[in-house]
């Protein structure tokens, strides 16, 4: 239903459906155009080929869960997820012809449906997979093992936002329209070239092969081991290398040395902090623990002004009521608005999904940092209220964010920027409550806990319940032999 809902409000944003009436959208049903497939964005179709793959594999698991696993039950839920599907899309584009932004179309419903029939034998492939991977997850208590579950999450996010950052199409209508005359304006060369971008895409290109190094070093390997950082340091550039080949392959732009430097600093920088990572139950000093805190305090606050220099660079403030007048009245509270005119007619669909991606990912770090520091109470009360304070204040921060970029000509404020921050601060604070050690006090030390996860008893807490025998408590030899003199007797 989640996923049917997302499609629905995806697919008519920006809501400016003319009156309908019944029986106009059985007749929009005749209006909606099937183009031949050399007219049609390759990009266009890629997104509804994801969209029914979502929604068929999801539909599916449902469908199995209620009816079962056998054939003719797994033959029945293809056709009827088919169905399904098909309808939905229909219903969508019908709607979309009474909208003078939308354009609907019969390749749109094709594509879903074909979509939604790879997903539904995806799920027949791998479904009870996923499932169990996602149990054991949600059931783990090693703090490494999670850790690595979560990179092993991040690898295809990694794999979008490389394979999604250029479309190559688009770019070449806008410098069509540009050399034609149509596009009179253009940022000028050494803005395009200023040290801050260089700069930007630098820290960039690291911080997001990083996690790629850490995973090279703790990935496919079997638990408790870690890969020698040598082998780890050429996995990890091996799979930062591939993806640069793949972009070459399919023209999504050229590989840039500068590009390729801070990827293998990324990588590097990856394993490195797997080797000082703490496993539960070391003890390590506490002025060590209060430099750690000290330092993930410092990286929220730096990660925080990266976000702030990266939204409004080159912070040509124009503080006059004339501009605000104007945003405010181009401004719009529905959220994925501006992301609609984005994949229409700025770039590409593709373009907008790796934009979403790269602000739900910059955002994270604002709920993963500040949980790490904090640590993770024992009380579940405490927990709600630290993830609570931490979601306010990061929010916070994410809203002026966007008021700043009021004032600025080049930028645009947008909602959608703050939902999808929010949302990555709360997966970053998910991240962090799942890998976060707790800190406990063991005589002149600190002792590393694993975090106890949603369900059951954690470690910490059953060893609490588990009765501990003192030196004390041991019975000597003499009183051993009262006992055994005493029930003689009796």
């Amino acid at each position: 239903m989640v996923v049917a809902a997302l499609i629905i409000y995806g697919s008519l944003v920006p809501f400016d459906l003319n009156t309908l009436e019944p029986l106009k959208l059985l007749v929009a049903l005749d209006r909606i155009p099937f183009a031949p497939w050399r007219h049609v964005s390759g990009s266009d179709v890629l997104v509804n080929v994801a969209v029914g793959l979502a929604l068929g594999f999801f539909l599916t698991g449902a469908w199995r869960s209620a009816f079962g696993y056998g054939r003719v039950t797994a033959a029945v839920g293809l056709l009827a997820v088919a169905c399904v599907s098909s309808l939905l899309a229909a219903g969508v584009e019908a709607l979309q012809a009474f909208s003078p932004t939308r354009d609907s179309s019969w390749n749109d419903v094709l594509a879903q449906t074909v979509g939604a029939i790879a997903g539904s034998l995806t799920w027949a492939v791998s479904g009870r997979n996923v499932v169990q991977w996602m149990r054991k997850f949600s059931d783990e208590r090693e703090l490494s093992t999670r850790a690595i579950r979560l990179l092993y999450l991040y690898l295809p996010i990694y794999l979008v936002l490389q394979l999604t950052s250029v479309d190559t199409v688009r770019v070449t209508k806008l410098a069509t329209k540009y050399a034609g005359g149509e596009i009179t304006s253009v940022l000028p060369a050494s803005q395009l070239e200023s040290s801050f971008l260089v700069v930007r895409d630098w820290i960039g290109n690291g911080l997001l092969n990083a996690p790629i190094g850490m995973l090279a070093a703790l990935g496919w390997l079997r638990q408790g081991q870690r890969r020698r950082p040598g082998w780890a340091f050429l996995l990890g550039v091996a799979i930062a290398g591939s993806v640069s080949v793949i972009q070459l392959l399919v023209g999504l732009g050229a590989a840039h040395v500068g590009s390729v430097i801070a990827a293998t600093i990324g990588v590097g920088v990856g394993i490195a902090v797997t080797t000082r990572f703490p496993s539960p139950g070391r003890d390590i000093p506490r002025n060590r623990l209060r430099v750690v805190r000290i330092c993930v305090v410092l990286a929220t606050a730096a990660w925080l002004l990266l976000l702030v220099g990266q939204a409004w660079h080159p912070f040509d403030f124009q503080l006059t009521s004339d501009i605000v007048n104007r945003r405010l009245t181009r401004a719009s509270l529905v959220p994925f608005v501006f992301y609609y005119w984005y994949a229409s007619y700025v770039l590409s669909p593709l373009q907008a999904v790796h934009e979403g991606l790269l602000h739900f990912l910059m955002a994270v770090p604002l709920g993963l940092l500040p949980r790490v520091a904090w640590g993770t109470s024992r009380e579940p009360r405490n927990r709600q209220l630290q993830r609570l304070a931490i979601t306010l204040a990061a929010a916070t921060a994410l809203i002026g964010i966007e008021l700043g970029q009021m004032f600025l000509p080049t930028r645009f404020p947008d909602v959608t920027d703050v939902l999808l921050g929010t949302i990555g601060v709360i997966a970053g604070e998910f991240m962090g409550q799942s890998v976060a050690p707790r800190w406990q006090s063991v005589g002149d030390g600190i002792q590393v806990e694993a975090t106890p996860g949603p369900r059951g008893v954690g470690s910490a807490q059953a060893a609490e319940q588990i009765p501990i025998a003192s030196a004390n408590d041991t019975p000597r030899p003499r009183e051993r032999a009262a006992v055994k003199r005493s029930t003689a007797r009796s």
